[in-house]
């Protein structure tokens, strides 16, 4: 950026640049309702969108039909 005294060199990165989009204070969410959608502010609130669940291919049912100890603790039903 022009204007910024950078004072980092090359063996120091930038990882990460946040980005915060400007906003008008219009209305809010009641407090309970809040709670629930984790902010107060309609702007804000981007619910994670559903999506189902794939199965396991072929190949891990193999594997996991071959090898059972191999697979256990990870979650599944021989975990």
């Amino acid at each position: 950026m022009k204007g910024v005294n950078n004072l980092r060199g090359p063996s120091e990165p930038e990882l990460a640049r946040a980005f915060i989009k400007i906003q008008e204070y219009t209305k809010r969410y009641s407090p309970m309702e809040g709670l629930q959608k984790g902010t107060i502010f309609p702007e804000l609130y981007m619910p994670y969108e559903k999506h189902e669940r794939r199965e396991r291919g072929p190949q891990v049912k193999r594997e996991r039909e071959q090898d059972p100890w191999r697979f256990r603790g990870r979650g599944g039903r021989n975990g």
